[in-house]
C-alpha cells in the first residue's frame, strides 16, 4: 500500500445555519482544516483587492493579555430580525456578542455573571488571566449542525429542553469564568438549558470543539489551582456531567482538540506522562469522544525536546481524508511534521508513522517560541487531485533545510505549503 507523503512546495431552515457559510469553530471545523469550502470569490487576480470594510468595538474589559477571541461566523440564520449572518466572539470580561456581519450591528450582548465555587480571581498573569478564555463554538460537522431540532434524543433519553421531542433552537456554546458552559439561544443569546459545570473555575481554556452534542475544552496553565486536562460534556445527556482526561504535565497543544469524522479525539501533549503511553514528549493521544479513554498513541522518536513554558503553545493535530479514512498531521518540537494513519498512528511500537519530514521549524532552545504554532489548515484541490497542507512558524525556518520556493526573509515568522502524494 502506497503511504502518504508530505512533499514541502514552499518557504434544513429551521433556525439552523447553513454549513456552507458557517465558520462554527476555531479552524472553522471539528478536524481543525482551517477550509472555507464554500469561498469562490477570492483568485490571485484579485485578492490584493482586500479592503478593511469596518472595525466593531466591544465593551469589554481586557484580563492581563486576553481581551477577544477568535470569531465564528453563523452563515445563514432565520432570527426575529429576519435572514443574518451573525458574527460571534467572546471576551473576556465574561461577555459574547453577536454582531450583524453585513451591517457592523450589534444583534446581541449577553454577560455571564461569576457562579464558581471559588471566589473569582482578580488577578491576571501571561498563563493565567482569570477571565473568559476561549472561543465561542457551534456544531460544525458538514452532515448536520448543532440544533435542538435536527435529531431525536438516543434511545431511552429525554429531550434536553423537556417534552417527547427536541426543540429547534441552534446553539452557540460559552464558557464563563467560572467554568461552567453555556449552551446559548443564537437568536436571542439567552440560555436554552442550565449552564454545565465544564472546567473549573478561574482555568484558562483553548477554544471549545463540538461534535455530535459533546462539548470539549482543554486546560493550560495549571490556573486556579486545578492541573491541565481535556474536559467534554454530552449536553443531549438528561443527567450531563462532564469527564476529564488529566494530562498530568503541560497543556494541549495548540488551539485545543480535534475530533475525527468518526468521533475519536486527538490531543498532542508536549510534556507529562500516562497510564499507557508512559511519558509523553509531543505525544498524540486518540481518545474515545465519549469517556476520554486513550485508544492509540504515537510518541516521536528520540530525546524530549518540549518545554513547559507558556511560550511552547505547539499545534493542533489536523485530520482529513485520505482514500476513505483519517489521516492526521501532527507537528513536534524536534522540527518535523508527521503523517499519521488515524487506524494505527504510530504501529506496533507506537513510534513509527506513516512519514515524516526532515526538520523543518527551527528548535526551541532558549524559549524563543520558536516552532509550529496554532493549528494547520487542509484543502484538496479537485481540479488536480491534490491535497495541500499548511503550518505556521513561529521564528526562523531550519536553516539546514533548502525549500524548493521561497518568498523573501522569513526569519520572524512564515507559512510553509506541503502537499501529499
Amino acid at each position: 500500500m502506497r503511504k502518504p507523503l508530505l512533499i514541502d512546495l514552499t518557504g434544513a431552515l429551521a433556525c439552523a445555519a447553513l454549513w456552507s457559510a458557517d465558520w462554527p469553530t476555531r479552524s472553522g471545523s471539528p478536524q481543525r482544516d482551517g477550509w472555507a469550502r464554500a469561498e469562490k470569490s477570492f483568485t490571485t487576480d484579485n485578492v490584493n483587492g482586500l479592503q478593511l470594510l469596518y472595525k466593531y468595538k466591544a465593551d469589554n474589559r481586557s484580563r492581563g493579555m486576553y481581551s477577544l477571541t477568535a470569531p465564528i461566523v453563523n452563515g445563514f440564520l432565520i432570527t426575529y430580525l429576519g435572514f443574518k449572518e451573525m458574527l460571534v466572539f467572546a471576551g473576556s470580561d465574561d461577555n459574547v456578542y453577536s454582531v450583524d456581519a453585513d451591517l457592523n450591528r450589534l444583534i446581541w450582548k449577553t454577560h455571564f455573571d461569576y457562579k464558581g465555587g471559588k471566589p473569582q480571581s482578580k488577578a491576571s498573569t501571561v498563563t493565567c488571566p482569570g477571565g473568559l478564555t476561549a472561543s465561542a463554538a457551534m456544531a460544525g460537522s458538514a452532515s448536520a449542525v448543532f440544533s435542538f431540532g435536527r435529531k431525536p434524543p438516543k434511545k431511552g433519553k429525554k429531550s434536553p429542553v423537556g417534552g417527547s421531542g427536541f426543540g429547534s433552537l441552534g446553539a452557540f456554546f460559552a464558557v464563563s469564568s467560572d467554568g461552567y458552559l453555556h449552551t446559548l439561544n443564537t437568536s436571542t443569546g439567552g440560555d436554552l438549558i442550565a449552564p454545565v459545570q465544564l472546567v473549573p473555575p478561574n482555568s484558562n481554556v483553548r477554544s471549545l470543539n463540538v461534535e455530535d452534542n459533546v462539548v470539549y475544552a482543554a486546560t493550560v496553565g495549571d490556573c486556579g489551582g486545578a492541573p491541565n486536562a481535556l474536559y467534554a460534556v454530552d449536553v443531549s445527556e438528561e443527567n450531563k456531567k462532564a469527564v476529564s482526561f488529566a494530562t498530568n504535565g503541560s497543556g494541549i497543544s495548540g488551539v485545543g482538540p480535534a475530533v475525527g469524522t468518526d468521533g475519536t479525539v486527538y490531543a498532542q501533549i508536549a510534556s507529562g506522562h500516562g497510564d499507557l503511553a508512559g511519558e509523553y514528549h509531543d505525544t498524540v493521544l486518540a481518545l474515545s469522544g465519549a469517556d476520554l479513554k486513550v485508544k492509540d498513541y504515537f510518541t516521536p522518536s528520540g530525546d524530549a525536546a518540549a518545554s513547559k513554558s507558556w511560550a511552547h503553545a505547539g499545534v493542533t493535530p489536523l485530520i482529513f481524508s485520505w482514500k476513505g479514512k483519517d489521516v492526521v498531521v501532527a507537528g513536534a518540537s524536534d522540527g518535523r511534521l508527521y503523517l499519521l494513519h488515524a487506524d494505527s498512528l504510530g504501529g506496533t511500537g507506537h513510534h513509527t508513522p506513516a512519514f515524516r519530514t526532515e526538520p523543518i521549524a527551527s528548535t526551541d532552545k532558549g524559549g524563543e517560541g520558536h516552532g509550529f504554532r496554532g493549528a494547520f489548515s487542509s484543502w484538496f484541490d479537485s481540479d488536480s487531485g491534490t491535497r495541500w497542507v499548511y503550518a505556521s512558524l513561529s521564528g526562523p525556518p531550519n536553516p539546514a533545510f533548502k525549500f524548493p520556493i521561497e518568498n523573501g526573509d522569513a526569519s520572524k515568522g512564515s507559512v510553509v505549503a506541503f502537499k501529499v502524494e
